[in-house]
């Protein structure tokens, strides 16, 4: 008969390996728009709307691992440099093991301009840089340590948010990544560093043309295919809502007017994607996202589809982990 005191023993030696097999375990690749490894890429996973971050490191064959505590909604930023950042969400719905592989987009718009700043890590205002005969662009910076961390800002538009493009320059010795959010640059939050002398100008070397040509979009894939499936959903929504966001002029008077019948031609391929699918948690992350980020493209005529919602999505589902991080959507419903 076996011992109870050692059957005990060798279950408590078990438990952390038993739990570690139950929680997701993500595993996958993250690529330039070439389809090869980045010369620097990270990932970032937020939980929540408060600032709860996991920073993922890329190796340079473009592979990542991680585990996370429970399935639910998160946001994923994935970075790569002189790419665009990709903001998706990953919502995991059951434990286990998941591979997710990601291509980026290249940051095409840099090479469409001419002119630009540097900036250095310390400032957000930048030094104008010149252009020279064989279509580079320069400028001297003075460093205050034996190294300088710059950006290269281009179409300096101020916003509330600031200067809104920034991108790593194509001069360095080595790259180097900001770790903490909010995580909202358009090329990445990159720098590159270049080794200096205290208190001597460096100069600053930028080549529009050397920066990555490729013109094909973000592409994702995943097992189980469910988690790329929302993830594809939501960006045609996104992009939806900016269609959106032009059917909506402001007035003499300073009041906004909306052309009702453009909101809802822009909505409905969306609705009548709705009444086709067949997976049931597509469907209903279809609806969430028709609420959330389609608000104008919905009158009373979609009322069953909120109550829907409200049916069908439990209380403890994943959508609502991620819902929580809009002001707006859950409202909206």
């Amino acid at each position: 008969m076996q011992n109870p005191i050692c059957r005990l023993l060798v279950l408590t030696l078990m438990l952390p390996l038993l739990q570690a097999c139950e929680r997701p375990n993500v595993t996958g690749t993250l690529l330039g728009a070439d389809g090869n490894p980045l010369r620097m890429a990270k990932m970032v996973i937020e939980h929540g709307p408060i600032d709860s971050v996991m920073v993922i490191p890329v190796d340079a064959s473009g592979r990542f691992a991680f585990s996370l505590d429970e399935p639910g909604g998160y946001g994923l930023y994935a970075f790569g440099v002189h790419h665009e950042t990709l903001e998706i969400p990953f919502v995991l719905t059951t434990d286990g093991a998941v591979e997710l592989h990601m291509r980026l987009k290249a940051n095409l718009a840099v090479a469409e301009k001419d002119s630009f700043q540097v900036s250095p890590a310390s400032s957000d205002d930048g030094v104008e840089m010149q252009r020279q005969p064989d279509g580079t662009y320069t400028a001297r910076l003075m460093a205050s340590a034996d190294t300088l961390a710059y950006r290269i800002l281009y179409e300096a538009a101020k916003s509330e948010y600031g200067i809104n493009r920034r991108v790593a320059g194509t001069h360095q010795d080595r790259y180097s990544f900001r770790e903490s959010g909010p995580f909202r640059d358009y090329g990445g939050d990159f720098y590159s560093v270049v080794d200096a002398q205290d208190g001597q100008y460096s100069e600053i070397v930028f080549d529009p043309l050397a920066l990555p040509q490729d013109a094909g979009e973000a592409s994702i894939s995943s097992t189980p295919s469910a988690i790329a499936d929302f993830i594809v959903v939501y960006l045609d929504t996104k992009r939806r809502s900016r269609e959106l966001s032009r059917a909506m002029t402001r007035n003499d008077d300073g009041y906004y007017e909306v052309d009702w019948d453009a909101t809802r031609t822009i909505a409905a391929p969306v609705k009548d994607r709705i009444d086709q699918e067949t997976d049931p948690l597509v469907r209903q992350w279809l609806i969430l996202r028709l609420f959330d980020d389609l608000e104008l493209g919905v009158d009373t005529t979609d009322r069953p589809l909120a109550r829907e919602v409200f049916e069908t999505v439990s209380a403890d589902s994943p959508f609502w982990t991620f819902e929580a991080w809009s002001s707006v959507g859950a409202g909206n419903l």
